[in-house]
C-alpha cells in the first residue's frame, strides 16, 4: 500500500504478499511458521520518521504502540526492512507469523485482540522553514498585486490561488491555496514539506481514509486467528542519530490471518472480477399508477 509516497509492504522470502481489499482495509494471508519482513519505502525528496506496530505493539520497545513513539529514521528517496522486534542496536527478533496464542501480544500480556495487524505511522522532520509571497495590496479595493499578477479578493479579505515558495531544510516547494491578508501564507502549512498540490488555508496536514459502504456483517477480533511472534536471533545494526518528530501524515494498517480465516471473514482471495448492482431501495416517485388486478373503472 501506499499514500503520499511512502509505501509498506509485508514480505515473505523477499517478495511482496498479495494484498486483498475487503471492507475498505487491506489484507494478506498468513500461514503460520513463516518469517517476514515488514518493507517501508520512502519516495518522498526528505527523510522520515517511521514507527511500526505490530499486533498493537511498537517493534523497538515492545510496549503498546502510542502517538509519543519514536522510530527508524529513512532518508529521502530511501527505503528501510524491518525484520523484527528490536533487542538492541546490534540485533533483532525475526517477526515470524504463528497462532494468536503463542504471539508476543499474548505472550507479554498485551491486549491481544490486537493480533492481526501491522500498522505505519509516519512523521515528518522539524526543519526551520519561511514563506515567500511578497505581495502588495491597492488601498481602498479588493486587488492584490503578487509577483506581478492581480488577484481578486473572496471576500472577508481572502484570496485564492496565491503562489507562495516554502521552503524545509534545502528542499523548496511552491505551491498555491487561499490564504488571508492577516496570515500572509504562514496558515498554508503545518510542517510538512508539499510540491505540485494546492491547500486549503485550514487543511494543514493532508490526511486521506478508506470509506466503505460494505454493510454486511462487521468483522470482529474473535475471527483473527493468527498473531506474530519471536522468531531467530538476526545481526540487524542501527545508528542513532538525532530527529525531531514533527506532524504525521501517513497513517496505514494491513490485516493478516490464516486463509481459513480469511475465506470466514469474506475476503476474495480469488480477485474475482466485479460490477455493481443496481440497490434495492424504496423508491419516492415512479411513473403512473398501475391500477390493481380486477379493477374496471
Amino acid at each position: 500500500m501506499n499514500m503520499h509516497n511512502v509505501s509498506m509492504h509485508v514480505q515473505v522470502n523477499g517478495r511482496a504478499c498479495k494484498e486483498y481489499t475487503h471492507k475498505g482495509m487491506s489484507f494478506i494471508e498468513a500461514r503460520h511458521g513463516t518469517n517476514y519482513t515488514v518493507k517501508i519505502k520512502n519516495d518522498n525528496p526528505y527523510r522520515v520518521m517511521a514507527v511500526l506496530s505490530v499486533d498493537g505493539l511498537d517493534v523497538v520497545t515492545g510496549k503498546p504502540a502510542e502517538e509519543t513513539n519514536t522510530g527508524y529514521i529513512i532518508d529521502a528517496y530511501s527505503s528501510l526492512d524491518v525484520k523484527g522486534y528490536r533487542i538492541s542496536d546490534d540485533n533483532s527478533a525475526s517477526f515470524i507469523f504463528t497462532s494468536k496464542g503463542k504471539s508476543y501480544v499474548q505472550q507479554a500480556k498485551s491486549n491481544a485482540t490486537n493480533a492481526g495487524v501491522i500498522g505505519l505511522r509516519t512523521f515528518n522532520e522539524k526543519l526551520p522553514y519561511y514563506y515567500s509571497a511578497g505581495w502588495t495590496t491597492t488601498p481602498g479595493s479588493n486587488i492584490w498585486t503578487i509577483g506581478g499578477n492581480t488577484y481578486t479578493t473572496l471576500g472577508n479579505n481572502t484570496v485564492s490561488s496565491i503562489p507562495c515558495t516554502y521552503t524545509v531544510g534545502s528542499t523548496t516547494a511552491n505551491v498555491t491555496g487561499t490564504t488571508t491578508a492577516a496570515n500572509n501564507c504562514s496558515n498554508y502549512f503545518s510542517s510538512t514539506p508539499v510540491s505540485n498540490t494546492s491547500l486549503n488555508a485550514s487543511s494543514g496536514t493532508l490526511r486521506s481514509m478508506n470509506v466503505s459502504s460494505d454493510t454486511s456483517k462487521p468483522l470482529s477480533h474473535k475471527q483473527f486467528d493468527t498473531g506474530t511472534g519471536w522468531g531467530s536471533k538476526l545481526e540487524d545494526k542501527v545508528t542513532r542519530v538525532s530527529f525531531e518528530k514533527g506532524d504525521m501524515f501517513v497513517e496505514m494498517s494491513v490485516y493478516y490471518a490464516s486463509k481459513e480465516a480469511l475465506v470466514e471473514m469474506g475476503v476474495d482471495l480469488q480477485n474475482t472480477p466485479k460490477i455493481a448492482k443496481e440497490p434495492v431501495m424504496p423508491k419516492a416517485f415512479g411513473n403512473y399508477c398501475t391500477p390493481p388486478k380486477g379493477w374496471n373503472g
